[in-house]
Parts: structure tokens; sequence; C-alpha cells
């Protein structure tokens, strides 16, 4: 009797606790089915982003593009300005007359605008260098800006690192021109001041006017006539070429370039070189003292020197 009711609450146990365990569980399937949603949205709004960002940068390059990039011939209107200042990498850089004010330029995608536009009387055209893109020195990259004719700038600032620079019939107080590896050229100017430098290409000067010149290359050759002013040149291997009339404190230097300078008026002439030196059609000793006028002063470690005045 004992051993069947100890057996009869055992069966009553085992059919409580089955029950328990077999019955519904609305709750945890709740909340199964919560975090399965909550992670989709998660997905869904992620996804989202991506498109969006994804669609900015393609909105932002097609800017890009579209900024940076004129086709040839084409121009665009400007309003008038007094100064001008291009910093560029691979372009070319011509400021030249014309009827208008206005620009034309065509820069790789790899050479993006930074800076464009007049501010006040300044205009500014200026480019940055983008890193993940293999930069391309081969293209056609150019900035030229027209000014109308009988206009006197006030500065002109032209600087490129393997483009050449390029001025024609400007009038201006001072203009700075410098090319890395490019050549740099200024024909029929008129200035105060003038600069003009370069590394390995050549600098050409021809029917200047200006108070004062300061022209500085290391390989390439450097040449420049007209009223020079006082008139300051140096090279290291390349050759020198100033022809027309230079003021008093005039100096001309190169390392192993010959230099060679035809005056029209009288000068005092200080000459110095291993090198041959010739005067006037005769060979002379170094160094030369000719005193005869405004003092000019020739210098070269070991090339060639001939001078002429009148």
């Amino acid at each position: 009797m004992k051993k069947s009711l100890i057996t009869s609450i055992f069966l009553i146990s085992s059919l409580l606790m089955t029950g328990c365990n077999s019955g519904p569980q609305p709750a945890k399937t709740t909340d199964r089915e919560s975090d399965f949603a909550r992670i989709e949205a998660n997905n869904n709004e992620a996804s989202k982003n991506e498109a969006s960002k994804n669609e900015a940068s393609k909105n932002e390059a097609s800017k890009n593009e579209a900024n940076n990039t004129v086709l040839d011939g084409e121009s665009q209107t400007l309003p008038e300005f007094k100064s001008i200042e291009v910093d560029v990498l691979a372009a070319d850089i011509s400021v030249v007359t014309g009827e208008d004010w206005s620009i034309s330029y065509n820069l790789s995608e790899k050479e993006p605008l930074k800076r464009f536009g007049v501010e006040g009387d300044k205009l500014y055209v200026e480019t940055e260098f983008d890193p993940s893109k293999h930069f391309d020195h081969t293209g056609n990259w150019y900035v030229t800006v027209t000014v109308p004719e009988n206009v006197t700038l006030s500065e002109l600032d032209l600087d490129t690192a393997s483009g050449d620079v390029y001025i024609q019939k400007i009038s201006c107080d001072s203009a700075s021109l410098s090319s890395t590896s490019g050549d740099v050229e200024a024909e029929e100017i008129t200035a105060q001041d003038i600069e003009m430098d370069s590394v390995s290409g050549d600098i050409c000067a021809t029917n200047v006017s200006a108070v004062a010149m300061d022209m500085e290359t290391v390989s390439g050759d450097l040449s420049v006539n007209g009223m020079l002013g006082e008139l300051k040149t140096s090279t290291v291997s390349g050759d020198t070429e100033v022809s027309g009339s230079i003021s008093d404190e005039s100096k001309l230097e190169s390392t192993s370039g010959d230099i060679e300078l035809s005056v029209n008026h009288p000068a005092s002439v200080y000459a110095n070189s291993i090198g041959t030196i010739m005067f006037n059609g005769d060979k002379v000793y170094s160094p030369l003292n000719h005193d005869d006028g405004i003092l000019i002063s020739i210098k070269s470690v070991s090339g060639k020197i001939n001078v002429q005045t009148a």
C-alpha cells in the first residue's frame, strides 16, 4: 500500500512537470523575433547610408570634373581685377592682352581646383595635388588669362611646377614669374620690378622696360634685351646673353656658363673668370677693370665673358 502511494505520487509529479515544459512560450518567441527585426533594420539603415555616400561621391566627382575642365577654345568672362595670382602644378600659365577680362583653362582631374575666382581686386587660380591618383604630366594642361589692352595691373604672381610661363604685352607694377622645370618667357613687358626664375628651364625676356630685374636659372639658358634698369642675373651651367641698356650696379654671374653683354652706352666694367675674356673685340687678361660710366660687374668661374660697349 505504501509502495502504491509512492508510485502514484511520482506519476502525478511527472505529469505536472511534463505539462509545464511542453506548454507554449510566447514571451521567448516574441523576444527572438524582435531581435531579428532590429538586426534587419540596422542592415537596411547601413545599406541606405552606404548608398548615400556613394551617390555623394559621384556627385562630388561630377562637380569637380565640371569645375576643373574647360574645353579648348572656351572662355569664361571675369569681373575686372588689378592683380593675378596663379599657383598650379602641371599647367602652362599665360597672361596676354585681348578685348575683355576672361580666362580659359584645362586642368587634369588629378589636379583639382583649390581656389578660383576674383576676390576683391585679385584673380586667384590655385590647384592642389590629389595623392590618391597617379599624376599625369603629359596632357595639354593650361591656364590662360586675358586682360584688356592699355590696362596697368598692380601685381602678377605666376608659379607652376612643370609647366611654362608666358606673358605678352603686359604693363604692371611688379611681376614674379616662376617655374621649376618649364621655360619662363616675357615679351613686350613694362614694369617697375620683374623677377623670373626656373631650375632647369630657359628664361627669355624681349623688349622689356623695367626699373629693376632679377633673373635666375640653374641649368637653363638666360637671355634678355631692352631697357633693363638695374639687372641681376645668375646661372650655374646655363649661358647668359644680355643686350640693350642697363643701370648702375648691375651684376651678371655664372658658375660655368658663358656670359655675353652688349650695351648701347658707355660702361665701367669689372669682369673676372678663368675662362677667356673679350672686351670690344680684344682679348684681355682677368680681371678686367674698364672705367667709363656706370658700373657693371660680370663674374664667371670657368665660363667665357664677352663684353661690347658703345
